[in-house]
C-alpha cells in the first residue's frame, strides 16, 4: 500500500539535494502502529453502527462499510482525513480523545502529550527539562490512554475489547494454540497480525469478557451494548403444544326461529359453548364461552360439511393480538366440528365435548 511515508522515501531517494527538507516531514509522517490499528478496527465497528441506525446520512449501504474503512485508514496514515461524522465522534469518545483533528493526530502517531519544539532551545539545562518534560507528558498521555478499555459488543452478539487492550485481550492464534510471548512480540511489531496468524479474541458472553480482564487485572472503563445485536439476542423462539378443548352447551337451528324458516336460515345452527385452553404444566386450563352460526350443505353428496360462519367471544377480547385469538378459536372450533359433525343436529341440544 503506497503511504505518505513511503512516497517521502521515494522523493528524498531521487532528489538527493532536498534530503535535509524531506526526513524531518519523513518522521512527523510516522505513526504509532498499534494506535492506527486500534483506531482504524474502533471507527469500522462505529461506522457500521452508525450506517444502520441512521441510512439516510450514508450513501453507502453495510456491506461497503469495510471498504470504505479500508479507504479511511489510508487517510488516518497519512494524516490526510476530516474528522466529522458520527462515526469518528464516536470512535474519539471510546477511546478517550479529545474531538479534534490534532488530537486524532497526536494519538494516530504516539505523541499525545508530548511538548514540541525542545529542539529549538540551546543546548542546556533549558533544554534538558524541555525533554524531561516531554517524556513525563508522554508517559501521562500513555496511562491516560491505557485506561480506556472498552468492552464492546459486536452487531454478530459477540463481545472483543476496544482501545488500549492488554496483549492477552486483543489476540488469539487462528489456528487456535495458545499465544506466547513470541507470539505477542511478533503482533505487537506488526501492522497486519491477520496476515500472520492471529484474529481478534471473541467473547461470547460478556460476563466471559469481563471474567478474562478481571484475570488479566484489566480495568474495563466502559461496556458498549450494541443496539441491534441486543434486540436480536431477546428473540427466542419457543415450541409449545397446547391443548383444546371444545364443548357444545347448546344449539338452535334457523337462527332460533324455524316457525318461518327461509332459505337464508334454514340451514344454519346457532351455537354457544366453551373452549378450554390447556397449556400443560401448573397452569390450570382456561375457558373461553363463545357465540357461532354454523352452516350445513343438507346432507347431500355434492353440499359441503359443516362450516363456521361467524365466530364471537362472549366477553370482548381487545389488544394487539385479538385477531390472531380469535382466528386460533374459530379453527379450533372448526376442526372440532369436522371430527365430530354428527354431534350437531337440528332442534336438539348437546353438551358434549367435541375434543
Amino acid at each position: 500500500m503506497t503511504t505518505l511515508r513511503s512516497r517521502l522515501i521515494r522523493l528524498a531517494h531521487s532528489k538527493p539535494e532536498l534530503r535535509g527538507q524531506i526526513l524531518p516531514l519523513h518522521k512527523q509522517a510516522a505513526v504509532d502502529a498499534n494506535n492506527l490499528a486500534t483506531w482504524v478496527k474502533t471507527y469500522e465497528e462505529q461506522l457500521k453502527l452508525a450506517v444502520q441506525k441512521y441510512p439516510e446520512e450514508y450513501a453507502y449501504g453495510v456491506d461497503k462499510v469495510p471498504a470504505v474503512a479500508k479507504k479511511m485508514a489510508v487517510g488516518f496514515e497519512e494524516g490526510n482525513f476530516s474528522h466529522d461524522g458520527k462515526a469518528i465522534q464516536a470512535t474519539c469518545r471510546i477511546l478517550g480523545i479529545k474531538h479534534t483533528r490534532k488530537a486524532i493526530k497526536d494519538y494516530l502517531n504516539g505523541s499525545a502529550g508530548k511538548t514540541a519544539g525542545c529542539e529549538k532551545l540551546p543546548e542546556g539545562g533549558m533544554r534538558d527539562n524541555c525533554e524531561k518534560k516531554k517524556e513525563e507528558g508522554k508517559e501521562s498521555a500513555d496511562k491516560k490512554a491505557g485506561s480506556a478499555l472498552v468492552l464492546m459488543q459486536n452487531p454478530s452478539g459477540t463481545w472483543s475489547f476496544v482501545g488500549r487492550i492488554p496483549s492477552a485481550l486483543a489476540l488469539v492464534r487462528k489456528d487456535g494454540k495458545p499465544m506466547t510471548d513470541q507470539d505477542y512480540e511478533d503482533a505487537a511489531n506488526s501492522n497486519a497480525p491477520a496476515m500472520m496468524g492471529y484474529k481478534t479474541r471473541i467473547f461470547k458472553t460478556k460476563e466471559e469478557g469481563l471474567a478474562a480482564a478481571k484475570k488479566e487485572k484489566a480495568k474495563v472503563t466502559q461496556i458498549s451494548e450494541n443496539e441491534s445485536a441486543s434486540k436480536k439476542a431477546s428473540s427466542v423462539m419457543i415450541r409449545k403444544t397446547i391443548g383444546m378443548r371444545v364443548r357444545i352447551l347448546s344449539q338452535k337451528p334457523g337462527g332460533g326461529d324455524m316457525s318461518h324458516p327461509s332459505p337464508e336460515t334454514q340451514n344454519l345452527v346457532v351455537v354457544t359453548g366453551a373452549i378450554s385452553l390447556d397449556f400443560g404444566g401448573d397452569i390450570a386450563p382456561d375457558a373461553i364461552r363463545f357465540r357461532a352460526v354454523i352452516g350445513h350443505g343438507g346432507g347431500f353428496p355434492w353440499a359441503p360439511g359443516l362450516v363456521v360462519e361467524s365466530f364471537s367471544t362472549m366477553k370482548t377480547v381487545s389488544g394487539s393480538g385479538a385477531d390472531i385469538l380469535l382466528g386460533v378459536l374459530k379453527s379450533a372450533l372448526q376442526e372440532a366440528l369436522n371430527q365430530r359433525e354428527s354431534l350437531l343436529d337440528m332442534g336438539s341440544t348437546s353438551s358434549d365435548p367435541l375434543t
